[in-house]
């Protein structure tokens, strides 16, 4: 799998644009301002499916080495950089280490990729879909604990709904 890919299949779960939110193509407007050194050459409407895959690549797949997970997990890696979007890198990164623990790991949970989340994540290799089902079960966890918030309903089916 690649990035491309991965994008594509994130992007069938996105809104184009979200007014309220102020998010276009899964970029929300701080993610752009920052993206361009807080001089965006343009507003969020503006921006260009084009502008979302440079971004995206940068800040949610090259930036967490989403990358290096794909050389030998890549359907691991889509799941990833879905959990990129949606929650952030380092939340997206802490399910990995989380989901590794739960597997029997005992690995820092740091929010960043690095050698021993790497080693850890590659006993599993040979049985991705082991690694991928603890994953999304971190990633369910975490989007359990914001039903709290009853403003959040209608976000959490549809982040619910990206699970699957």
């Amino acid at each position: 799998m690649s990035f491309d890919i991965a994008y594509s299949r994130s992007m069938k779960l996105e809104d184009p644009f979200t007014e309220g939110a102020k998010i276009k193509y899964g970029i929300p407007v701080n993610v752009w301002v920052k993206f361009n050194d807080g001089k965006p050459p343009y507003s969020i409407q503006n921006i260009t499916v084009h502008d979302s895959k440079r971004v995206c690549r940068f800040i949610y797949w090259l930036n967490p080495k989403l990358n290096l997970i794909d050389e030998t997990m890549p359907n691991l890696a889509m799941h990833m950089f879905d959990a990129c979007l949606k929650h952030g890198s380092e939340n997206a990164i802490k399910f990995l280490q989380q989901a590794c623990n739960f597997l029997g790991s005992d690995i820092k949970v740091t929010g960043e990729i690095n050698a021993e989340t790497l080693t850890q994540t590659r006993l599993y290799e040979r049985s991705e879909s082991v690694i991928i089902a603890a994953y999304m079960f971190m990633r369910a966890k975490k989007i359990e604990s914001m039903a709290e918030n009853q403003t959040q309903k209608k976000t959490i089916k549809k982040l619910m709904k990206r699970l699957v």
